[in-house]
């Protein structure tokens, strides 16, 4: 990436962290659909991605990125990320 500015690259790059931190993401199934949830609380989560093949499961506003689930009674299966 070439990048011209007049800017000292030390003020553009002051945040940028090489390795970010992953976010705390686990895949569940929500009404027998995979999606990618991040956790957000002890038994809270925002879905991040939907993993199904079936198109019928992207265009259902409950399974939206974005929507926050709660994660009593939905099958959990941890990423090894």
């Amino acid at each position: 990436m070439i990048l011209y500015t007049p800017v000292q690259p030390a003020l553009i790059f002051e945040n940028y962290q090489e390795h970010p931190e992953p976010p705390d993401t686990m895949e569940c199934a929500i009404g027998g659909v995979q999606v990618l949830v991040a956790r957000t609380g002890v038994t809270q989560g925002c879905i991040q991605r939907v993993l199904s093949t079936d198109p019928m499961d992207f265009i259902n506003p409950a399974l939206y990125p974005g929507t926050m689930v709660s994660f009593e009674g939905v099958q959990v299966e941890r990423l090894g990320l």
